[in-house]
This record gives C-alpha cells, sequence and structure tokens, in this order.
C-alpha cells in the first residue's frame, strides 16, 4: 500500500521522502492521538476496508486455482477416464468439478457484494469513486462477463446443477499417423437457456456463444481481466483517499520513528 501512495506521489510531481518528512516534521500530535487514529481515522478505515477487498479477491483466486486444477486433472487422466469400467469416477469428478465451480462463482459474487459496499459507503462522500468504478467496467466491457458468472451462481441456488458435460474430440493428424484426442468440460447452452431466470443481457450474451461454452476457458479469461482490473482499482481508489491515505501512512511512519528512537534510548 504505501509503495503505491509512494508513486502517486512521484505522479504529483513531489519526491515521496521529501514529502513525507516534511509532512513529519509538521505533525503535532502526541503519541496518544498517534495511537488513536492508528486505531480509527478515515485513513485506518479506508485501508482496512481495500485490504479486505483484496483478501475477498485472494479468495476467488483460490477457488479459481482449484477449478483449473480440477480441469487439468481431467485432461491428465485422457481416454483412461472414458473407459467404461471407470462410469463411477467420472460422476464422482464431474460432481466435484460442480461443486468447485459453484465455490468459483459464489466468490466472485461476494467479491463484487463487497465492492458495492465500498462504493455506497462512500458515495455521498466521494461520488467520484462509484462513478469512475463503473466506467471503468463499462471501458472494460466486463459487466456482462461479471453477471454471467454471478448467474450461474443463482442458476445452482435456484434451479439445478449446471448442466457439465465432458467432450472428446478426435481429429486425423495431417501426418496420417494415428489421431489427436482433445478432452474439454463444456457447459450445454441450450439447456442453460431455457431458465427463465437469466438477466436480459446476460441472455443476450449467452446467445452470442457457440452452443458448448468451455467453462474453464471462460473463467480464466475472465479471471485474468479480474485480477488486471482489481489492481487498477486499488491505485484508483488510493487517489480518491490520496490525503486519508497519507495522514495514516505519516501516523504509521511517526510510531515507527518513536518505537526506534525508544529502542535506542
Amino acid at each position: 500500500m504505501q509503495d503505491k501512495i509512494r508513486e502517486i506521489i512521484r505522479e504529483n510531481g513531489d519526491d515521496p521522502d521529501e514529502k513525507l518528512s516534511r509532512r513529519m516534521e509538521e505533525d503535532d500530535r502526541d503519541i496518544g492521538q498517534l495511537l488513536d487514529d492508528a486505531r480509527d481515522s478515515p485513513g485506518q478505515r479506508i485501508h482496512s476496508q481495500i485490504e479486505s477487498l483484496f483478501t475477498t479477491l485472494e479468495i476467488v483466486n483460490k477457488n479459481h486455482q482449484k477449478l483449473t486444477q480440477s480441469r487439468d486433472w481431467y485432461l491428465e487422466q485422457g481416454m483412461e477416464l472414458w473407459d467404461e469400467d471407470n462410469r463411477e469416477q467420472m460422476d464422482a469428478f464431474q460432481r466435484e468439478y460442480l461443486r468447485l465451480l459453484h465455490n468459483y462463482s459464489a466468490s466472485v459474487h461476494s467479491l463484487i457484494r463487497h465492492t458495492y459496499t465500498i462504493l455506497d459507503r462512500y458515495e455521498d462522500e466521494k461520488p467520484g469513486l462509484k462513478q469512475g468504478y463503473f466506467e471503468e467496467i463499462s471501458e472494460r466491457d466486463l459487466g456482462s462477463k461479471v453477471d454471467l458468472l454471478k448467474q450461474i451462481r443463482h442458476y445452482t441456488q435456484k434451479r439445478e446443477l449446471p448442466p457439465i458435460a465432458s467432450s472428446l474430440r478426435a481429429e486425423a493428424r495431417g501426418d496420417g499417423q494415428g489421431h489427436e484426442t482433445e478432452f474439454k468440460l463444456i457447459l450445454n447452452k441450450s439447456e442453460m437457456m431455457d431458465w427463465d431466470g437469466w438477466d436480459s443481457d446476460v441472455r443476450d450474451k449467452l446467445e452470442e456463444w457457440d452452443d458448448e461454452i468451455e467453462i474453464t476457458e471462460l473463467a480464466e479469461d475472465y479471471q485474468r481481466e479480474l485480477n488486471d482490473f482489481f489492481e487498477w482499482f486499488r491505485t484508483f481508489a488510493l487517489r480518491m483517499f490520496y490525503d486519508e491515505i497519507l495522514d495514516y501512512v505519516v501516523t504509521l511512519a511517526l510510531l515507527e520513528e518513536d518505537r526506534e528512537r525508544g529502542q535506542t534510548e
């Protein structure tokens, strides 16, 4: 967090070390006030809320990693898993994959709700925060992708587990030496479209896609964009709360300076 603040100070045309040093020299709070502000101040609160948001993002990333690892295990099994004798193992795998997909989509839903809580909390104080957030979402075309993953969660809760299937496709090699086999995990779009609970924009997005949706690939593409977006949002939020966060950074620096002084006396 402090590295980001230093970066923003530079962008504002100041030297971070000089800026912080000057603010610390001008600060006349006593140790009691510093401790109070470290525990509860506008800068402390927004710092804590942003860090908590990124903890939620970390949960999303871990759930995505587990989903991908499950898909990779399936690919590694190859034709062996398709053997009739392994039908129970295939069924067990699909159930586990759907559980991981549900966990992933639910954590995405939690992340978005967590973000909205912050946006709503500061809507009056920092109206540009919410406006900038949704402008960036629109610019990156993330809205419908987020809504799809959120509504996969709703679909699971209100209807049934998404219709997942294992796809196997064999193509002859160009050199005539046998076949190449491709394995995929797909969602059946036509079955999902029967549900009348989709939002109109998500339904429109679904209609644009192929009949077979490769869900892990969809999640991988989205996860890359999600992480990139929240790195942008962290910097954007710090700019919006620049003065509050700077005061908090100065508070921590002064407390650290006092601690080091006490150790040397």
